[in-house]
């Protein structure tokens, strides 16, 4: 993967960050005096800073490859990087006056997969079915963080998780740039409070934790990661010898076989480290949680934008606060029974680049269309009286629109055909698109009452009022 780009600073300076917006100091008063700079800057102009510091850094410039970053990620370039986030996001951010306004779009906040590399590809899935997705910062606020387990402190530690995270940051730029895709920090690491009001309400809600299927899913693939991280970076000889002691068995043509399918795989997988094992050392497994439901509801509702999922017990969490009418006649259910009947289309495993040019190219924008009015209809105060009538109508429109989509779909299996060469497997999965619509929304009441107790202005909206499910057939 080549890397390249050149762009001043976003602050304003026609210099590169580094001789603006932060020092790779200590701060000094002199960098005290930067910060009210940057306290002054939009979310964009913030995500933008970021995607600089990574290409200044990392020295991301023409011709340097992304398998040289591989083998030679730092510790010095670690915390460089992260005295730019404490610059970015220090401990007095008033979150409120960072959200972009919305005018009449249709906003989505991403709880799925918390791993980087699994939030592209659920950006790249509901991207063709909204106007903007907002994802919750992966990257370590090192205000927020002890010591011990600080970036800053221990840079060295973080090789593996950076790596990561500059997969993550670059596969999102051309989102970033085009508006599509906002990375919004955790209002926690701003508000102890509300940290520990959200903590203590999803302790009450979960009682003792039971892990369910998802869980152990996530904790399988992350042992696997950390398995791979380190024995594929071992000497060929001690593979070798490894292998001979788990089974004697082995031939050495197959012991060569394992060696050549190692070495192809750190080759392929862009978030293994590539590096001897000393100089990998003892690395920070992080377990990012994105955020839990309690936090996830506040902020839909500060930034107006609906959750979206593809987790099953991410989903039903979400539908354990939905708030229905007792009259079954006056529902949504019609219509989010008719999106549960349809198979849809979303983009997989695509060329980031290529699949946010379809994006912005005005793909599926009917659609999109159709879902704006949906929101625009369902997001203010319900009349209970013409839900049932409306949900028959937006049914109808649904099956005009859905025919539409498909048409626009097969333009799109030519184009992909078109820019590959080919017919490129799992580019392109089916699945549901399950809609919560609960007459009266989804909310929890502490939520409101913390909101109320913060917020500045007093327009807010009591609930959110619609949800999304995206499941998948072959995941």
């Amino acid at each position: 993967m080549k890397i390249g780009r050149n762009d001043p600073c976003y602050c304003g300076s026609k210099k590169k960050y580094k001789h603006c917006c932060i020092n790779k100091k200590d701060f000094s008063s002199k960098e005290r005096n930067q910060l009210a700079k940057v306290s002054n800057l939009s979310l964009k102009q913030r995500n933008i800073i970021l995607l600089n510091a990574v290409y200044d850094i990392f020295e991301f410039k023409g011709g340097v490859t992304w398998e040289k970053i591989k083998k030679s990620i730092s510790g010095e370039q670690i915390k460089y990087l992260y005295h730019v986030i404490m610059a970015l996001w220090p401990i007095d951010t008033d979150f409120e006056s960072i959200i972009p306004p919305n005018t009449n779009k249709l906003r989505a906040l991403y709880l799925g997969e918390v791993q980087p590399e699994l939030i592209i590809e659920n950006v790249l899935r509901i991207s063709l079915y909204t106007d903007e997705i907002f994802i919750i910062d992966p990257f370590i606020n090192p205000w927020c963080v002890a010591r011990e387990y600080n970036p800053i402190e221990k840079p060295n530690s973080f090789k593996a998780d950076t790596l990561k995270l500059l997969y993550f940051i670059l596969m999102l730029e051309p989102w970033i740039l085009s508006d599509i895709v906002s990375i919004i920090p955790d209002p926690g690491n701003f508000d102890y409070d509300l940290r520990v009001n959200t903590w203590n309400m999803a302790k009450n809600r979960i009682g003792d934790i039971k892990y369910t299927p998802d869980d152990i899913k996530f904790a399988e693939k992350k042992s696997d990661d950390i398995f791979k991280q380190y024995y594929f970076n071992m000497s060929d000889d001690v593979i070798k010898a490894d292998m001979k002691d788990f089974d004697e068995s082995f031939t050495d043509e197959q012991l060569d076989g394992f060696i050549d399918y190692v070495k192809r795989e750190k080759k392929r997988n862009p978030i293994i480290l590539d590096m001897p094992v000393e100089d990998i050392g003892e690395q920070m497994e992080i377990f990012r949680t994105g955020a839990n439901l309690e936090m996830a509801i506040y902020i839909s509702q500060i930034i107006n934008a609906f959750p979206f999922t593809n987790m099953q017990f991410k989903w039903n969490e979400i539908l354990s606060t939905a708030e229905e009418f007792p009259d079954q006649s006056k529902t949504w259910s019609p219509l989010t029974n008719a999106f549960q009947e349809l198979k849809f289309k979303f983009l997989n495993r695509l060329d980031s680049r290529f699949a946010c040019d379809l994006r912005t190219n005005g793909r599926l924008e009917s659609f999109r269309v159709f879902l704006r009015k949906l929101w625009s209809t369902v997001e203010g105060e319900p009349n209970i009286e013409t839900i049932h009538t409306k949900s028959l109508e937006f049914k109808d429109e649904l099956h005009h629109e859905y025919i539409t989509a498909k048409s626009e779909w097969d333009s799109i299996d030519r184009e992909l055909v078109k820019w590959t060469g080919t017919v490129f497997g799992g580019a392109i999965l089916s699945g549901k698109f399950a809609f919560g619509l609960p007459t009266l929304g989804f909310g929890i009441l502490g939520i409101t009452r913390l909101i109320n107790s913060k917020l500045k202005r007093r327009e807010f909206r009591k609930k959110v009022p619609m949800s999304i499910f995206i499941d998948l057939d072959n995941k």
